[in-house]
């Protein structure tokens, strides 16, 4: 049985950064290792407001700060909560993390704006470049995100040859967190 339940992995990341990939990925190796596991999308608690919000300041903080609520509500149920949200400003990642206190790791993915228009999964960049969308986090004017100053861990995920090192390092996260003994 894993040591030191209750964990929260907060992926933060521009759109198409890898947070997903990364973030199901962790799950997949969690459960695989018998850790009672719950993967939550920023995306599908973006879309479960009754009043549709957008993107200013205030509806992220609006929307962070309530999958920070959730995954307070699930540490208690789960040994890890694995969240992959873009959560931009730096502020409201530190409301997030002095929230949830020590049990809250953030993930940066890296990923230069070359390598994110190279792979638009959503085809958001193509979109902001036709000025058919107006607020892409970090890329469109205006709509910035902040790098974090002192994550847990930063992933380069610019390049596909990274997939592999970037899943070891997720492998050893959850060795570290769960089955290390305290030195």
């Amino acid at each position: 049985m894993p040591r030191n339940q209750g964990k929260v992995i907060w992926f933060t990341g521009m759109s198409g950064s890898g947070k997903s990939t990364l973030a199901n990925y962790l799950y997949q190796y969690a459960k695989s290792n018998n850790i009672n596991a719950i993967l939550i999308d920023g995306d599908s608690i973006r879309n479960q407001y009754t009043i549709k919000i957008g993107f200013t300041y205030e509806d992220i903080k609006k929307n962070n700060l309530q999958i920070a609520k959730i995954c307070k509500d699930k540490i208690n149920k789960y040994s890890l909560v694995i969240v992959a949200v873009i959560s931009p400003y730096s502020k409201i990642r530190d409301d997030v993390r002095e929230y949830l206190n020590q049990n809250y790791y953030l993930i940066y993915c890296d990923a230069s704006i070359k390598s994110l228009r190279k792979r638009d999964v959503k085809g958001l960049y193509e979109k902001a470049d036709r000025n058919e969308i107006n607020n892409l986090i970090g890329y469109s004017e205006g709509a910035v995100y902040e790098k974090p100053a002192n994550p847990y861990l930063k992933v380069d995920t610019n390049d596909e040859k990274n997939i592999k090192k970037n899943k070891n390092l997720m492998n050893q996260l959850l060795n570290k967190l769960f089955f290390e003994k305290n030195k």
